[in-house]
């Protein structure tokens, strides 16, 4: 998927160079998307590298991909997504995160990154999508409403290195906001 206007460019993760960039990104916006979420010490606590095996390993099991996004190969955001962790069915896709440079935020890349997603999960089969998202970040749970995704009422506790939050579920509507 290339948009004609600027040079960007989504494409799905296939070695471990796109697993490194993931993993930077993911890093990076971690430590400003979750500060006053999780704590300062765990936010500082994750490297650049942080997930970069679970990368390979859900692209080698093919659980779960990422996919790029960059502008003139400077990659600056990415997503994981798949088949639902939560259902035992191939009709369900999850979208498992979307995250961007800081620098890149509210310039509607992140549309831009749903949208992709969506797309690859309908052509896996999921006629239904849903993800998780932190309670608290308020920020992503307006990006997501605003995109056609709603709450279904279910929720759950995230423990990630000892600390834990509430997640709540979204669910994708067709007719939604896009």
């Amino acid at each position: 998927m290339i948009n004609k206007m600027k040079n960007i460019e989504i494409r799905v993760g296939r070695n471990g160079q796109d697993s490194k960039s993931a993993s930077f990104i993911y890093a990076m916006s971690w430590k400003q998307a979750f500060r006053g979420i999780f704590s300062e010490k765990l936010l500082e606590s994750i490297h650049t590298g942080f997930w970069i095996d679970t990368f390979n390993h859900n692209h080698k099991t093919k659980k779960f991909d990422i996919a790029i996004i960059s502008d003139n190969g400077k990659d600056f955001g990415a997503c994981g997504y798949g088949y639902s962790r939560d259902y035992n069915s191939q009709d369900y896709g999850e979208i498992t995160s979307i995250y961007l440079l800081e620098e890149y935020w509210g310039k509607e890349y992140g549309k831009l990154l749903v949208e992709f997603m969506i797309n690859q999960l309908k052509e896996k089969g999921c006629s239904k999508i849903h993800l998780w998202v932190i309670e608290e970040n308020k920020r992503a749970r307006r990006f997501y409403e605003k995109y056609g995704l709603v709450p279904s009422g279910n929720k759950k506790q995230l423990e990630f290195k000892g600390e834990v939050v509430n997640e709540l579920e979204y669910v994708y509507q067709e007719s939604g906001g896009h």
